[in-house]
């Protein structure tokens, strides 16, 4: 989900939990031994998005969201849609099932463009969902133009419900770093 690249944490652990991993554990360093150079993807990306867009990678447009609060945790879980027709049916379904707290709003929102389509299709063989659109413009903005190792996702250390910070080094900076086996497992 971290787009093309190595995925990295400062919990490894953690990760082998959520992820269900086995295997050994490496641990990474900058061949020149400076700090890894992230890019914070919750920081303001407005200009990274204006970049992209003019990059002609994505372009804007009416996305249709239909949200609900999950039963089991209460956290408010929501499905993005490019189709108005496909909105309505998830919504409707949602409301037919009994959840009344069902919502379905239109909003702007990213399209990707056939150009990024294609980027992703090269790295994943699958197509590009459009809840990805964003992040994944975001991620070829960072690599071609900063200088910079890869992304971070400062996300809350929280294995129960599947979190954990997480990053991933772009493949054209791994040359740039080194790595050793730290455990078998």
């Amino acid at each position: 989900m971290e787009g093309p690249g190595l995925s990295v944490t400062l919990h490894p652990d953690e990760w082998r939990e959520i992820a269900e991993l086995s295997g050994p554990t490496w641990r990474l360093r900058r061949g020149d031994h400076r700090a890894g150079r992230f890019f914070d993807m919750y920081s303001d990306r407005r200009k990274l998005l204006a970049q992209a867009r003019k990059s002609g990678w994505i372009t804007r447009g009416t996305i249709y969201v239909v949200s609900s609060d999950d039963d089991e945790t209460g956290d408010r879980r929501s499905m993005w849609f490019a189709y108005r027709d496909e909105a309505q049916a998830e919504y409707e379904d949602r409301v037919d099932s009994g959840q009344a707290d069902a919502t379905l709003e239109e909003q702007p929102g990213w399209y990707a463009t056939p150009a990024l389509n294609d980027r992703w299709a090269e790295a994943f063989r699958s197509d590009l969902d459009l809840v990805m659109v964003e992040e994944f413009a975001v991620h070829q903005i960072v690599e071609a133009v900063m200088a910079l190792d890869g992304l971070w996702w400062s996300d809350r250390l929280d294995p129960i419900n599947l979190s954990a910070p997480r990053g991933v080094i772009f493949p054209t900076r791994l040359n740039e770093w080194a790595w050793r086996k730290v455990t078998n497992e």
